[in-house]
């Protein structure tokens, strides 16, 4: 329906991140600082994705993101920095509605 093509949008968008094995630091939060204390913690082959799914109808505007949502395949926790683990799984959405144009 041509009237509906300006009024209707979608978008989807997939963020893939990939973290190579590595030997993780610590942090110590009260300098701020990373340093390598020597130990053999590893990091592990991290995989992040992050599914949205944007939309439009008129003047109403909405999105639905997934975060992380690799770490449902995954039981264990998975570090970056020691003791600071790689966020959950989590759903955020949101939406605008311009009601004054």
């Amino acid at each position: 329906i041509p009237i509906l093509q300006k009024r209707i949008g979608l978008m989807a968008v997939v963020d893939v991140h990939y973290i190579a094995d590595f030997s993780v630091p610590s942090f110590n939060p009260v300098l701020g600082r990373f340093y390598n204390n020597g130990s053999t913690v590893r990091s592990g082959h991290i995989l992040i994705v992050n599914p949205s799914l944007n939309f439009k109808i008129d003047r109403f505007f909405g999105f639905i993101k997934i975060n992380n949502a690799a770490n449902r395949l995954r039981s264990d926790v998975q570090y970056l920095v020691s003791d600071f683990p790689v966020y959950d799984f989590r759903i955020v959405a949101g939406f605008r509605w311009d009601l004054l144009d």
